[in-house]
């Protein structure tokens, strides 16, 4: 998201700063907040669209950016940071064919650990990093199909149906 803001406003400071009929400036004010300069004279309003086209794509990519930044509180960050480990035991268990575990007995305890704050991010971190290893040697290594059987699915599907 940050990339795209930063190539919206370049390509504003390449084809707006200074053209024939005028000026357009976009800028971040003391507050914060993104604001322009425009200068235009009898600049055609068909091509104005074009511009102001522009100018809305980048204040909604840069409400989207400011919104997504606001710090989270440590509370959701570890929910959070407990909600990957989850889904990442799942996937493994996914790829190594065991199916969907709802009710993750033998992951409760470091789960609920994760989720209370008992682990500084930095140990979060190195768990989720195993994690990870582990799924991608699962993924390597699954037996299941690269695509679904999709004749499977839509037979199965009916059978619910009829």
């Amino acid at each position: 998201m940050r990339n795209t803001l930063k190539n919206q406003l370049e390509h504003f400071r390449n084809t707006y700063t200074s053209f024939d009929k005028g000026a357009i400036k976009i800028f971040t004010g003391e507050s914060n907040e993104l604001l322009f300069d425009i200068e235009l004279k009898n600049y055609p309003i068909k091509d104005f669209v074009g511009i102001y086209s522009e100018i809305s794509n980048t204040a909604r990519t840069y409400r989207k950016l400011n919104h997504r930044n606001n710090k989270k509180s440590d509370k959701q960050l570890y929910k959070h940071a407990m909600h990957l480990i989850r889904l990442l035991i799942t996937g493994n268990d996914l790829l190594n064919g065991k199916g969907i575990i709802t009710k993750r007995k033998a992951e409760r305890d470091l789960l609920m650990s994760i989720r209370n704050g008992e682990y500084s991010f930095d140990e979060i971190f190195k768990i989720t990093d195993e994690y990870q290893k582990k799924f991608e040697e699962a993924s390597a290594t699954t037996i299941l199909p690269h695509q679904p059987d999709m004749d499977k699915i839509e037979r199965f599907l009916i059978s619910l149906y009829f």
